[in-house]
């Protein structure tokens, strides 16, 4: 609650009836706007400790989900190497046989077509 029409802190009426009889109302003016300030404090106070709460709770959330996601990520990776290293053993083998047959067989066949041809 805000009364606008503030006493005089000199005590005179200025037409507002607070101070007609000579009175002080300043004293009790300060506590009201006092008690506004630390209303205002207090609100403020509530208002940053639920921001930081929520603001922590959102950092905690995304730290879950990125380390899910680099733990999926880690084992795919671990999965694709061991499949390259599987595929590359499997081909190296598949190009060693071929080699090996290739040179069996290729001097047998340069052997055959000079018989061939004659």
């Amino acid at each position: 609650m805000t009364d606008f029409n503030a006493p005089d802190p000199n005590g005179s009426d200025n037409g507002n009836g607070k101070n007609g009889n000579g009175t002080n109302a300043w004293p009790m003016w300060q506590r009201l706007v006092l008690a506004e300030l630390e209303r205002h404090d207090k609100n403020q106070k509530e208002f940053c400790e639920k921001a930081d709460k929520e603001h922590k709770e959102i950092n905690d959330r995304i730290t879950t989900v990125i380390t899910n996601d680099l733990g999926t990520i880690k084992t795919e990776i671990a999965v694709i190497k061991t499949k390259a290293s599987i595929y590359g053993a499997l081909a190296g083998m598949g190009l060693s046989l071929l080699i090996e047959v290739m040179m069996k067989v290729l001097p047998h066949l340069v052997a055959n077509i000079d018989k061939v041809a004659r």
